[in-house]
Order: structure tokens, then sequence, then C-alpha cells
């Protein structure tokens, strides 16, 4: 008597592959706001500064087109983060009239740091054994990934945007937020 293949389509994997990765980061959505908190800014402050690449100096214009927002957002934020510290306006040296942003030395740290914490593995992913997790490592290094992908508002890299690294977290860190939204949870 043959066995019937019990074994789930394709699609059906996939599916099941994407809601348990889902389920992962909904598990874990207060954790972007948890690290703003103690950097002492608003999750949205954070987002703004985990998308700015630290070598590229971007004036504010520039990161309203890229990141799909309104100028005055861009402003807000910029103010928050200079007020504390993570970055500056500096002119620039072709239009003295154009302010460029730039991140200091401590927005930096302040960017590793909170990279550091969103990219620490949830307890259910390191419960997997070694073999497991080197074999998943290996099957998500084959997705293939849209890095030049910009913020949920405006999907544009354009010069002012950060690097892929960057952007991945702050779209999973929105991910998180929408989802915690979506259940209630805020």
């Amino acid at each position: 008597m043959a066995h019937a293949d019990t074994r789930p389509d394709a699609a059906e994997a996939a599916r099941a592959a994407w809601a348990t990765i889902s389920h992962l980061f909904m598990q874990s959505a207060g954790r972007f706001e948890g690290i703003a908190a103690d950097l002492g800014l608003a999750h949205t402050d954070l987002g703004a500064l985990l998308h700015l690449d630290p070598e590229a100096t971007p004036s504010q214009g520039e990161l309203a087109e890229s990141w799909g927002c309104d100028a005055s957002w861009v402003t807000a934020k910029v103010d928050t983060l200079e007020e504390a510290g993570l970055v500056t306006r500096v002119p620039d040296s072709r239009d003295r009239r154009r302010k460029t942003v730039v991140i200091t030395d401590e927005g930096r740290r302040a960017q590793a740091a909170a990279l550091a914490r969103l990219y620490e593995p949830p307890e259910a992913l390191t419960a997997l054994g070694d073999d497991d997790l080197v074999t998943l490592a290996g099957v998500l290094s084959r997705v293939e990934v849209d890095e030049d992908a910009g913020p949920p508002a405006g999907r544009g890299r354009g010069r002012a945007g950060g690097p892929p690294k960057v952007v991945a977290a702050f779209a999973r860190a929105q991910h998180a937020r929408h989802a915690a939204h979506a259940r209630g949870d805020t």
C-alpha cells in the first residue's frame, strides 16, 4: 500500500513560513518602542534616526522626498534629534542657504546600539538547535529582499535613504507596530 505524500504544497508551505515569521515580529512588537524610550526618543524619532545613512549628508527636503512625507514632519524629527545631540544641521559648502543633516558621533552610537538590540533574536528562535539555525539562516539568505525599499510612507531610496540594514530595521519595527495596532494592543 502506497503512502500518501503528507508534505504541504509550496504555496501552503510559504504561507505557513510567513505566518511564523509574522508571529515572531508581532510577539516583539514592543521592542522598538522600548529601545526608543531607553534613548529618550519617541518611536518615530528613532525610526527617523535609523533611516539616516551615517555616510550621507542630505538636506531636509531630500529626506522628505526620500521618505515620502511632509517637510514639516522631517523638520520636527530633525529638531528632536538635534536637541538630543544625535544630529546636527550643517550649511552646505556649495550653497550656504541649504542645510544638510549630519549624524553626530553620539547619533552613530545610538543608531548602532538600537540596531544591535533590534537584531537580537527572540528566544523562540535561539531555542532552535544549531543545525536548524544554520539551515534557517541559509534558507533566508536566499530570499530576495528589495534593499532599495524605503520606509513604508514612501518607497524611494534616493540620495537621502539609509543603507539597507537601517531601512530593513525601520520597516520591521513599523510592521510590528502596525500589527500590534491591528490586534488592538496599542
